[in-house]
């Protein structure tokens, strides 16, 4: 699957504002759709590794006011692209 680079929906109310959905999340077209004016997004590939996917978009970046994830997870953990996110794997990506 190709990614498209981040898009910025239009200038608006929310401004600084990044989320990132995964693919594999069923709904995500009707979730970009759904995004408020203003909001920059990027799709996560659930093929590959999701924090990396996020750094990548994220390096050099400032100025952001917050940063939303959508995504699927379970009690302790959240999957993110191809990577599952818990207690034990947290210290591998600090």
């Amino acid at each position: 699957m190709t990614i498209p680079p981040p898009t910025s929906l239009c200038t608006g109310p929310a401004p600084g504002t990044f989320v990132f959905i995964d693919t594999r999340v069923p709904v995500w077209q009707a979730l970009v759709a759904a995004l408020p004016t203003g909001s920059e997004w990027q799709l996560v590939d659930g093929a590959s590794g999701g924090l990396a996917q996020i750094a990548a978009t994220l390096a050099g970046r400032s100025g952001l006011q917050a940063v939303h994830i959508v995504s699927h997870g379970a009690q302790g953990s959240v999957q993110l692209g191809g990577s599952t996110l818990d207690a034990a794997a947290l210290p591998a990506h600090a």
